[in-house]
């Protein structure tokens, strides 16, 4: 793979380089990364871990998407949009 090539399945915008380097570029990369962190944070939260905002970041995404349901259907929601845009490439 040569320094900027994408990796198969890669969302336009993110291009990871050769020594792990990564650049995001765009709004829609942007937007996506930010569900890939999300994610994350709600996993940790599931292990009893708190963000740093001392606010419930499941309860952020619950509001902010209009999610209904507990830590595992928030869950579930990011996951299935990741895999969504990751499909449409965006």
């Amino acid at each position: 793979m040569s320094e900027h090539e994408t990796k198969p399945g890669a969302v336009d915008g993110i291009t990871v380089h050769e020594g792990g380097a990564v650049t995001i570029v765009g709004e829609q990369a942007i937007g996506f990364f930010r569900l890939l962190a999300l994610r994350g944070a709600v996993k940790l939260e599931g292990l009893g871990m708190k963000h740093s905002s001392r606010r419930s970041i499941t309860a952020q995404c619950k509001r902010e998407f209009g999610i209904k349901g507990n830590r595992d259907k928030v869950l579930a929601w990011l996951e299935a949009e990741i895999e969504r845009r990751r499909a449409e490439g965006k």
